[in-house]
């Protein structure tokens, strides 16, 4: 269960317990291209990741298993 409460934009060291919002975006912009969560612990620094952590930017852009996902889809 996640405990987030709440929506950042500035994920730093002071970030408790929110989702950064440009990452979320992202992720969700994905599903809108057509990809799937992906699923594997070997893949959580992925977009696609079934799970946006709190307090992290990295899903903020597209990682190369997210953008061979897109190239199979289109």
């Amino acid at each position: 269960m996640n405990n987030a409460k709440g929506w950042t934009v500035n994920a730093g060291s002071g970030c408790s317990n929110k989702f950064d919002i440009e990452a979320v975006m992202t992720h969700e912009r994905g599903h809108t291209c057509g990809l799937g969560h992906i699923v594997g612990s070997q893949h959580e620094f992925l977009t696609m990741y079934e799970v946006v952590p709190v307090c992290k930017t990295y899903q903020r852009t597209l990682g190369l298993g997210d953008w061979e996902e897109l190239d199979l889809n289109y």
